[in-house]
């Protein structure tokens, strides 16, 4: 044992100083290709060769089977683990294609799933007695927008668990990020009927279940603002936590963030929101343009070009607080508001 680590050592130390000279990527690849699984058609689905699969597919190859089970050490003993699928295998081994130079074997990966897919394959992967993530579950966890998609459109089941503790696909995604890829991911789950009100179990004390319990929640805890909109276009509730966030962050470009909640909540809901921004966003636009042109074209012009209610405008607020009884303790809020942000 103690041989194996000083050879690792070794080659390490040589890899660092330039002696080794440069990594075999693909080497290391075909190595762990061979060490994921045994199965023929498993291993051609996992290292991208179309042509191998088709022809498989073609000569009646299940894409539902599974390789041969591998044994595993489990406490003091030894046990069967199930064997995986041949879409599994795939993902396994998608997670070791992360370069850019592996985008030739990505994309021939994902032609040999869609193959699978088209044949049968289930989009979820096979029943097991005990909790596995799916390929959906795996996809969103490696922040592939182009697999979820892919796997959605098959029928994968965007709301099947994720973990033992009660997460969902969709809190996971909601972990990655507030980058592009998480943003179409979130989209293309919510777009699927993903459950945004789904809670996890509060394993962690009522402070930490509260803020990490729904999806929209963890996006809110985290600062992910780009999110925040899917979220209430779908018909989520704004979490009754982010003030507090917005007024102890010591990132005042982090804080600011938290004013587009908290001008959504004074207009009574995303919504309102939305449409006084397309209204403030279309009366914007008639004052550039000639005043020949029929006002009604402006709106559809916003509807068309604009994400109206994704983002905050204070002419928005203006446009609430103009049209809201100045009496109501609403149309105070909003006048407010709207100085306290132009100030």
């Amino acid at each position: 044992m103690f041989g194996l680590v000083r050879t690792g050592l070794d080659k390490l130390k040589a890899w660092v100083s330039g002696e080794a000279g440069d990594y075999d990527w693909e080497e290391a690849h075909a190595k762990y290709l061979s060490f994921l699984t045994p199965g023929p058609f498993q291993r051609a689905v996992a290292g991208g060769d179309v042509e191998l699969v088709r022809e498989m597919l073609a000569r009646g190859e299940d894409p539902n089977e599974l390789d041969a089970p591998a044994a595993r050490v489990i406490g003091d003993g030894i046990e069967l683990a199930g064997g995986l699928d041949a879409i599994e295998c795939a993902m396994a081994m998608l997670n070791h294609r992360r370069r850019p130079e592996d985008a030739d074997a990505v994309r021939n990966i994902f032609a040999c799933i869609e193959l699978c897919l088209d044949a049968g394959a289930l989009p979820d992967g096979p029943t097991r007695e005990r909790w596995e993530n799916t390929p959906l579950g795996l996809a969103v966890e490696q922040g592939r927008p182009e697999f979820v998609r892919l796997f959605l459109s098959a029928g994968a089941d965007p709301n099947a668990p994720a973990d033992p503790k009660g997460n969902t696909i969709l809190h996971h995604a909601c972990r990655l990020g507030g980058n592009r890829a998480t943003y179409e991911i979130v989209r293309l789950l919510l777009a699927a009927g993903a459950d945004y009100t789904a809670r996890i179990n509060p394993l962690h004390g009522q402070i930490r279940a509260l803020i990490f319990e729904t999806p929209f929640g963890i996006a809110v805890t985290f600062g992910y603002h780009r999110l925040w909109p899917l979220f209430l276009r779908a018909g989520a509730d704004v979490p009754n936590f982010w003030r507090g966030f917005m007024e102890t962050s010591r990132c005042p470009e982090k804080a600011q963030r938290y004013e587009y909640l908290r001008m959504v909540e004074a207009a009574g809901g995303f919504q309102a929101y939305e449409k006084a921004h397309a209204k403030a966003l279309a009366a914007t636009l008639a004052k550039k343009f000639p005043a020949h042109i029929p006002e009604e074209v402006f709106p559809r012009v916003v509807a068309f070009w604009a994400h109206t209610g994704f983002y905050g405008s204070v002419a928005a607020v203006a446009v609430l607080a103009a049209e809201t009884n100045p009496r109501t303790n609403r149309g105070n809020l909003l006048r407010n508001l709207c100085g306290a942000i132009r100030a």
